[in-house]
């Protein structure tokens, strides 16, 4: 697929042939700035340049370092404890600010574009440099990377404090809590291998398959063709009433 880019001005012409037949979009990247609160989107888009990553590509950890703006396309970045496990996944979509991660410290993050993406990159710019640029679009910035930042302690706390039996409950319910169909049910359209949910928990295989049949003996979870139905609000709920148990000592 041949994809042209154009900035002109505030607005961003993206042009794709795909098989001979034209399909051109406008994307209006002020509008989309104002949006996260940006102050002054001219000043901040003359700053910019478009790029391409394609399909399942690896972003580069130097490319990640600068703040962008998604205009077409998805990135999934993937934050990396010291011993290389994925401990946090984030998804981010069209007309959403991705990078400049100075302000998380040394985790190693990594992302991956899903599908060709096309982006807004502004080389140099961080997230604190946004931040004292444009105080307005910097305190969104901030706000976005605090929650990326608990998210990714809370995580931590879960991988080395909860049993293990406990890990692989919260682990389900945090991947059906992506895709929830109601108030209390989730979807996990491809669910890991035990293996590889072992792996996301610091724990064994063994112990993962003791554990998802337990869930299952109960009807916690459910088999739906390739995909599993979680009960996130009873799995939830069961974890709550361990945790109110009084400490007994012995």
């Amino acid at each position: 697929m041949a994809l042209r880019t154009c900035l002109l001005g505030d607005i961003v012409k993206v042009s794709a042939d795909l098989r001979g037949k034209a399909n051109r979009r406008v994307v209006d990247v002020a509008a989309t700035l104002k949006r996260f609160g940006c102050g002054e989107p001219q000043a901040l888009i003359g700053r910019g340049t478009v790029v391409r990553y394609e399909r399942s590509g690896v972003i580069s950890s130097d490319d990640l370092g600068h703040l962008h703006l998604i205009l077409e396309g998805a990135v999934q970045i993937m934050h990396y404890a010291a011993s290389g496990r994925a401990v946090l996944v984030h998804e981010y979509g069209a007309g959403q600010p991705f990078g400049g991660y100075d302000v998380i410290g040394d985790v190693h993050n990594q992302a991956i574009a899903k599908g060709v993406v096309t982006a807004l990159r502004f080389r140099g710019l961080s997230i604190l440099d946004a931040a004292r640029a444009d105080p307005g679009f910097g305190l969104t910035l901030l706000a976005q990377s605090l929650s990326v930042t608990s998210s990714l302690a809370r995580r931590l706390i879960e991988l080395t404090v909860e049993r293990a039996r406990d890990r692989v409950r919260l682990e389900v319910v945090r991947l059906a809590r992506r895709n929830m169909l109601d108030a209390g049910t989730g979807l996990i359209e491809h669910p890991p291998t035990h293996a590889d949910l072992a792996a996301q928990v610091g724990s064994h295989r063994e112990e993962v398959t003791r554990e998802m049949s337990s869930l299952k003996q109960l009807k916690l979870i459910e088999k739906n063709g390739n995909a599993l139905l979680v009960r996130v609000d009873l799995i939830e709920k069961l974890n709550q009433r361990k945790r109110s148990r009084p400490l007994t000592l012995t």
